[in-house]
């Protein structure tokens, strides 16, 4: 907004004679103009604090009831506080309180749990370092790299106690401490610590725009699930993104002499993609408390293409175990391989199907593990005014040791299209296998349906049954699973959740060891009821996104510069009502004591000026370009601006 000013210059007076500049006023503004105007809703937003905080607080009971153990009860309480801050990132407050109680049949012993655990997100250190912190339950931070391949993955192990994570643009450091645990099996989840402590520490970098190298140590000691160890992981990728090829080798060494490595790559050319691989990793390696893959080795490839009309993949894999000849392990050689592929006819009908073959062989020449299988399944998906319809056909011949025999079997897939909210789908399926020794007959079938009542409230039916057959069992079984979930948002911010499920199992018959007869039913009920608030309203940012986590202060002050000396003297004068400039965008007014003042603004460079059009004749600006300024996390950078004449 541009100011009309008033200024009386006497140009027969000497500088040292002349009288100071009037006060500008700016004519355009009144500030009685438009207070009422707001809109309410506008001004209510106004009026909520700096920061976003949300508040959710819950009470979950659940039940269940079997047949032959009898009831327990889980009664748990949930809260989740997060508030956003201007200098120290988001602020997370997670805890849980659980109290369990079951008859005296049961094994369980009525208990109480909890969980507790305080995160902090996003704290900017500097200007180029960010930190994630936790304290209580949490899981080991790892390098996403380091920890996942397209075969294997290192699992996190869960503990209470410190993880810190700092990272810069190409720079990740991350630690953590804390007493070995795992989550409690019921509804409400709470931590429940077992014995071992666990340390660990990473590193990674990223080497130029395509190479990244990562290494994490681990350190258990007193766990009862595994011996005292250390284990070294490391990683070093290639990506191109230009060429789309990513090169990944990662090795594992523990303490106890055990190592493993395993190679991916992943390339495209053209429509095709390309994944290939080897690994070794040798009996009883570890890493953390969690068990991983070992005692194996092999290779894989994939190959892929899609497009708008078709897509078909093919792969192959070789995989043996029992790697340094054991006698008392029987080793395996799995050979595998597949095709599949799937193809739009038009725009409502699709074709597909899969051939796969899959063929394993024991090492030890005195057991009789070998089998083989190759199987064909192929479908159709055609969508039609009543709905989708999908039809499966599946057909398989077994080899399993000496016995030769083969499976077959088609589902029906339906989804049926109705007016309104109301959402249906049903299957129905049909499998046969003969002449492997474990001869059955299988039928299932199933419906679940969905509605919609409103905004406010929606219900989901789900009802399942199977029947098994077996001719070499003589047994029959059936099962029947069926469920209802009800949620119902009563009050803006409230809502109540409640699912029941019954499962029956039964089976009759009789076999060479007696009578098999049995029945077997468990109850399920949860309740839960939840009230989610968000208040607050975020951080008004003045100044353009520079890409990094942080804020500080931009402030300064516009005066008239009498003697041309760049710096205020204490007879100069100070220009009120200047309107000032970051970043050419957002604005600020100089005040009485003409300081200006940006807060907050993102770390990094940034440009401040000020427009000639708002400087009154004959004041103006030696260096009219942009200030460059400087802004540091939590830091105050400081600008002048000297006006000086130019009728001198």
């Amino acid at each position: 907004m541009l100011s009309l000013w008033q200024c009386t210059l006497a140009a027969e007076e000497s500088p040292a004679d002349r009288a100071p500049p009037d006060v500008y006023i700016d004519q355009l503004i009144d500030p009685a103009i438009g207070v009422e105007d707001f809109d309410s809703v506008y001004r209510e937003y106004m009026e909520q604090p700096s920061g976003r905080r949300y508040l959710s607080t819950g009470l979950v009971h659940f039940r269940e009831d079997r047949d032959s153990l009898g009831e327990s009860h889980e009664t748990g309480l949930q809260f989740l506080y997060r508030r956003e801050t201007r200098d120290f990132g988001e602020l997370e407050t997670e805890a849980t309180l659980l109290n369990v109680s079951s008859a005296p049949t049961r094994t369980t012993d009525p208990s109480s749990g909890a969980l507790l655990t305080l995160r902090q997100r996003d704290f900017a250190v500097n200007n180029n370092w960010v930190m994630q912190n936790s304290l209580g339950v949490e899981r080991t931070m790892t390098d996403p790299v380091l920890a996942n391949s397209f075969r294997f993955k290192l699992p996190s192990s869960l503990h209470t106690g410190l993880n810190s994570h700092l990272s810069s643009n190409n720079s990740d450091f991350r630690i953590g401490i804390g007493k070995l645990g795992n989550l409690d099996t019921g509804q409400v989840q709470t931590f429940k610590s077992t014995s071992g402590r666990l340390v660990s520490a990473g590193y990674s970098h990223d080497i130029g725009s395509e190479y990244h190298a990562g290494l994490q140590v681990v350190s258990v000691n007193d766990a009862a699930s595994v011996i005292d160890h250390e284990s070294y992981a490391g990683v070093i990728q290639y990506e191109n993104t230009a060429l789309d090829r990513r090169l990944q080798g990662h090795v594992l060494v523990d303490s106890e002499g055990a190592n493993g490595v395993w190679l991916d790559g992943d390339a495209r050319a053209g429509a095709w993609r390309y994944r290939a691989g080897l690994f070794r990793l040798e009996p009883g390696l570890l890493w953390t408390d969690a068990a991983i893959a070992n005692d194996q080795q092999g290779i894989y490839a994939r190959s892929e293409r899609r497009s708008l009309r078709y897509h078909i993949t093919a792969g192959m894999d070789i995989n043996a175990t029992d790697i340094d000849d054991s006698p008392f392990i029987n080793g395996l050689e799995t050979y595998s391989a597949f095709l599949t592929g799937g193809r739009f006819l038009d725009l409502k009908t699709s074709v597909g199907g899969t051939v796969s073959l899959r063929d394993i062989n024991s090492t030890d020449s005195v057991s009789d593990d070998d089998s083989r299988e190759i199987e064909l399944t192929v479908y159709t998906n055609r969508r039609m005014p009543f709905g989708t319809t999908r039809v499966q056909l599946q057909a398989a011949d077994i080899h399993d040791g000496s016995a030769h025999g083969y499976r077959t079997g088609i589902t029906w897939d339906q989804s049926w299209n109705l007016r309104g909210s109301l959402e249906i789908s049903s299957t129905l399926g049909f499998d046969d296998e003969r002449g492997t020794g474990n001869d059955e007959e299988r039928f299932t079938t199933g419906v679940l349906v969905s509605h919609d009542l409103g905004s406010m409230l929606r219900w989901d039916a789900n009802i399942n049954w199977s029947h098994i057959s077996r001719s070499v069992a003589g047994t029959d079984g059936d099962s029947v699973n069926a469920s209802l979930a009800v949620l119902w948002q009563f009050l803006p911010g409230w809502e109540a959740i409640l699912q029941a499920r019954v499962n029956e199992a039964s089976q009759s018959g009789s076999s060479g060891l007696g009578i098999t007869d049995f029945n077997e039913r468990e109850k399920t009920l949860l309740l839960s009821i939840r009230h989610n608030r968000a208040t607050g309203r975020p951080f008004e940012r003045y100044g353009f996104d520079t890409g990094k986590t942080g804020y500080g202060t931009i402030e300064g002050v516009v005066f008239f510069d009498e003697n041309r000396d760049g710096i205020r003297q204490a007879g100069e004068k100070l220009a009120t009502g200047v309107y000032v400039y970051l970043d050419r965008r957002y604005q600020r007014a100089t005040d009485r004591d003409g300081r200006f003042e940006f807060r907050p603004v993102p770390a990094g460079d940034h440009g401040v000026s000020i427009m000639l059009e708002d400087i009154p004749l004959p004041w103006g600006l030696d260096e009219e370009s942009a200030r460059r300024v400087t802004v540091n996390v939590r830091g105050r950078s400081t600008v002048q601006f000297p006006l000086v004449r130019f009728d001198e």
